[in-house]
């Protein structure tokens, strides 16, 4: 063989090179950009013994109240409270149907005398 076929063989050729380079640094780019979502953990369910109210305990020490699909903090006598509120607007709503009944009577009764009234 001669010495300038080796020289062409053994010598890379910059383009190969240049894509190499390229496909190491979208690796490398790829590899860095997937480490932070292995770093970030996932929240610790709490159920305080006292309450028995659940808390999500983050790992850097940070607490939060955790929430039903709802939107009801996820305690035991969470769903009582809101009974209460759902009979108390329900009573009220009878009231008022009560009351509006009770003056249209009144009105009724009241129309009624002025035409008893006018026939005299």
């Amino acid at each position: 063989m001669t010495r300038t076929s080796l020289s062409n063989r053994e010598a890379p050729k910059p383009e190969g090179r240049r894509a190499a380079l390229g496909m190491l640094a979208c690796a490398g780019w790829l590899l860095a950009m997937s480490m932070p979502c292995y770093a970030i953990e996932e929240p610790v369910v709490w159920r305080d013994p006292d309450t028995g109210c659940a808390y999500l305990l983050g790992p850097q020490g940070g607490i939060a109240p955790r929430y039903l699909r709802d939107g009801s903090p996820d305690c035991p006598d969470a769903r009582t409270g809101s009974r209460i509120i759902d009979d108390t607007a329900r009573g009220l709503a009878q009231g008022l149907d009560a009351l509006k009944r009770e003056v249209e009577r009144l009105r009724q009764r009241f129309l009624d005398s002025e035409k008893r009234e006018e026939r005299l």
